[in-house]
């Protein structure tokens, strides 16, 4: 099955104030528009895959005893193997199915054209239309007899949007207005020129991730580095080397490696917090808008969406600025370090932000209380499906690069190749086990 066709009008291709809706930037670009989409499309196979998962579990359940699924099933889950199937099946699958129909939406358009239409009647027959396309889609993509369907079709995805990274690149190097240096820009103008950029296309969520992305986007699909960021970590490498010598601690091969792993936090990362926004977002469509209740009523701080929706927010105002937000924080985009060793091959930390790593700090809950304290629930839901489409965008971009990095096929980046592909399989095994 193809992709489903792009919707005229399914999404307005501009940088704009989250709050006010008001454009700062405005692309028409039909590659941009199909970048975004492809996203969104990998986010409903990505749920489609783990509701099949879920329903796979179900379904080896109730074969005979003592048949190799079931000792699988046995083995891997012990004692509460009956836990965990009926968990898979009640909460799980309809979880992540919901997900899915949420993500092909975006893809979609649906929520972009029920801001222009007033009609009920209207409304209902595009909800009605992108409810058929994704019957379809869910026909094609979902089950656990799928499963080679899904892994051609978001190959695909991948494929396309790499192309057309590159057709970006090379409209990018025939026009001269787009060729402004970077790595002079300040925070805002990196975040904006991040922001902007169809390659990119969302709000980081650290300094170390908005530094790594301007670095990236100097070395992807330009003809002077036809290996993209591998280029660039080539070069960090020797110039590593040059420095403190081909030392196993801290020389070149090893400043690689830290960079691999530090995407794949950002990766890792964004495919959590798309997790947790839907889980929020699932509590405020449960609140009755009518009753004047805070979020904070309904949703406690531990709710990592609740953090990611309050990151988003700042990280927007450090863009856009206005009188939305009292910013109580001295820079939203500050790094968390979680370090836990300095020696040994392998990863030694990782770098997370402020609002969704384990431990909190005052400042941070402060702000939240200032976000969310007197918030009524009513007017959230549109700024919760734009944090979760910037991560959606967010977390594609990382993928992206990894996979690009565990494909390459240079001589002698045996240990780079691996590390990439074991991150990416790290986080997959990570996440199967706590869905």
């Amino acid at each position: 099955m193809r992709s489903p066709d792009i919707i005229p009008g399914q999404d307005r291709l501009f940088v704009a104030n989250p709050f006010s809706g008001e454009e700062f930037f405005s692309d028409n670009s039909a590659l941009q528009l199909s970048i975004t989409r492809n996203a969104h499309l990998l986010d409903t196979i990505d749920h489609l895959s783990r509701a099949s998962m879920a329903l796979g579990l179900g379904k080896a359940a109730t074969l005979n005893a003592g048949s190799s699924a079931v000792r699988g099933l046995e083995d891997a889950y012990g004692s509460n193997v009956d836990q965990v199937v009926t968990g898979a099946v009640t909460k799980t699958a309809p979880r992540m199915l919901l997900a899915s129909k949420f993500s092909f939406a975006e893809a979609d358009g649906l929520f972009q054209r029920l801001e222009d239409v007033k009609d009920d009647d209207e409304r209902l027959a595009l909800k009605n239309d992108t409810k058929q396309r994704y019957d379809l889609f869910v026909g094609e993509y979902y089950g656990p007899a799928k499963k080679d369907e899904r892994k051609t079709y978001r190959a695909r995805l991948l494929l396309e949007m790499s192309e057309l990274t590159i057709r970006i690149s090379e409209d990018n190097r025939d026009d001269t207005s787009v060729a402004e240096d970077t790595q002079a820009l300040n925070t805002k103008g990196r975040l904006l020129a991040i922001l902007s950029d169809p390659r990119a296309g969302f709000l980081p969520g650290t300094n170390h991730e908005k530094n790594r992305i301007i670095s990236s986007l100097d070395y992807l699909d330009n003809p002077e580095y036809p290996l993209g960021i591998a280029n660039e970590l080539f070069q960090i490498h020797n110039r590593q080397n040059r420095e403190v010598g081909d030392n196993p601690e801290i020389g070149g091969e090893r400043a690689k490696e830290s960079i691999v792993y530090e995407m794949a936090d950002y990766y890792e990362n964004a495919r959590l917090v798309i997790a947790e926004l839907d889980v929020l977002y699932e509590a405020i469509v449960a609140i009755n808008p009518r009753l004047l209740v805070g979020l904070l009523d309904e949703v406690d701080m531990s709710s990592i969406g609740l953090r990611a929706l309050g990151r988003f927010m700042d990280v927007s105002t450090m863009v856009f600025g206005g009188d939305k937000i009292v910013q109580t924080l001295p820079n939203p985009l500050m790094d968390k370090t979680e370090r836990f060793k300095k020696r040994e091959p392998g990863r030694h930390k990782f770098i997370r932000d402020q609002y969704t790593s384990r431990e909190v700090d005052p400042k941070v809950l402060a702000q939240l209380h200032a976000h969310f304290g007197l918030t009524a629930v009513g007017g959230l839901k549109k700024l919760v499906r734009e944090a979760r489409k910037n991560e959606v965008i967010r977390k594609s971009f990382h993928e992206l690069r990894l996979r690009e990095l565990a494909g390459i096929t240079v001589r002698d980046q045996d240990p780079l190749r691996a590390v990439a592909q074991s991150e990416l399989d790290r986080i997959d095994a990570d996440e199967k086990r706590t869905a």
